[in-house]
């Protein structure tokens, strides 16, 4: 996928590090026969095709990518900040969550629709939007709408190496004094009958997400991810390292208070795990992901982690392969 051009952004209410990739779903119906004659039919457009690979997926065109979702809404002070409250993070969702892109003819991302159970935000440069890559990391995809009130991060999945799935988190009312957050991981699944029942294997990747200190004061946090697979005893032990936080996607500065580990678990012949994960300290939440890819090759997921109280949360989402 190619990037229409680099972006730096600032000043935020909540940034986030995560997917977004777009939706053009068209539609028409058509007329119908009857008695002596023929009525003309309307011509129909063909529904995206469903998304198997990003490999497979050509210049000017759209496809659907199915995921899994988490959001949560946020208030803060309008403007300037601070956060000043963090809602119930909604169930995770993997019915009605979906990503879809849409390529131009030079194979450059023009529009942007990340669909959840709350409803869709779209990003689209033919109304103002703008799409490309982060300044301080190519290998990340950002879109923020006309108004500015509306950003999405995306890990890029080509630039990563990933030819099934992703991940991406998003943030409305940026400015506007409160809003929603949402978090997805998404990408072709696995069957549950595909996912090897012996061996271990290692997969790495990326893990980044939206963090919120007990000031209030918010950043984007970014990390490696390495999760050791044992297929035997269906466990993922995750951990996270090299962990950098931003307050304005210009600067970084080390975050190892946001290394994450943990244990997640799955049944046999099913396609999704889950479990606690914590930063050893004053976070501890859970994660819930699947495997993608026709045999298993990689897997991605997402995470919500709460202190006991107040504000801090980290919440965001992960990609990785063998």
């Amino acid at each position: 996928m190619k990037k229409s051009s680099s972006i730096n952004a600032s000043t935020r209410q909540q940034q986030v590090l995560a997917m977004s990739i777009i939706s053009m779903l068209l539609s028409a119906c058509g007329g119908g026969g009857g008695g002596g004659g023929t009525v003309p039919t309307t011509p129909t457009t063909p529904p995206p095709p469903s998304f198997t690979s990003w490999s497979a997926v050509k210049a000017n065109s759209t496809v659907v990518v199915p995921g899994m979702s988490q959001e949560v809404t946020w208030t803060g002070v309008p403007t300037t900040g601070p956060v000043t409250g963090i809602g119930t993070p909604t169930a995770v969702d993997t019915a009605a969550s979906s990503f879809t892109e849409t390529l131009n003819s030079s194979g450059a991302i023009t529009k942007v629709v990340i669909t959840s159970p709350t409803g869709s935000v779209t990003f689209d440069t033919a109304a103002g939007a703008t799409i490309g890559s982060l300044a301080i990391d190519p290998t990340i995809n950002a879109a923020v709408n006309s108004a500015g009130t509306s950003i999405a991060l995306a890990a890029d999945p080509l630039d990563q190496g990933w030819d099934y799935q992703s991940f991406g988190v998003w943030e409305t009312g940026r400015g506007t004094g409160s809003g929603s957050a949402g978090v997805m991981s998404v990408g072709a699944p696995t069957t549950g009958a595909a996912i090897p029942t012996f061996g271990t294997a290692t997969f790495t990747g990326k893990m980044g997400g939206i963090y919120v200190d007990a000031a209030g004061n918010d950043f984007v946090a970014a990390s490696a991810l390495t999760v050791n697979a044992d297929f035997a005893a269906r466990t993922l032990g995750v951990s996270s390292t090299g962990t950098v936080k931003s307050p304005d996607l210009s600067t970084t500065s080390p975050a190892s208070n946001l290394n994450l580990t943990g244990t997640l678990t799955y049944a046999a012949g099913t396609n999704s795990f889950a479990g606690t994960v914590s930063n050893g300290g004053t976070l501890t939440g859970t994660s819930s992901g699947r495997f993608y890819g026709p045999s298993a090759q990689e897997l991605g997921g997402i995470f919500f982690l709460k202190a006991g109280s107040g504000v801090e949360t980290y919440a965001g989402a992960y990609g990785a392969k063998r």
